[in-house]
């Protein structure tokens, strides 16, 4: 009867190792698939060049532009890294 008591926690330990090994890898590819996401919606939806063009094409107007503009500037300036003062 021991041995049965046994066979059941060695068949017990070996499902936890590998619910372990399973859930590690989820979370691995979890956090992999995030990293990516996130450097992908850190690009600007707009760029300068897009929105000139659309200004050219005339499917902005000239207000818009200015406006529109003004929103892709302040999204490169908060993406940008701040300058490093001048060694003395």
């Amino acid at each position: 009867m021991a041995a049965t008591g046994t066979g059941r926690l060695l068949l017990y330990i070996g499902f936890f190792a590998v619910c372990l090994v399973v859930g590690g890898g989820a979370i691995h590819l979890l956090r992999r698939y995030l990293k990516n996401t996130g450097q992908a919606e850190a690009e600007p939806a707009l760029t300068m060049t897009q929105l000139r063009e659309m200004r050219e094409r005339g499917e902005v107007s000239v207000k818009e532009y200015d406006a529109l503009r003004r929103i892709v500037a302040s999204q490169y300036e908060s993406q940008r890294p701040a300058a490093k003062p001048p060694a003395e």
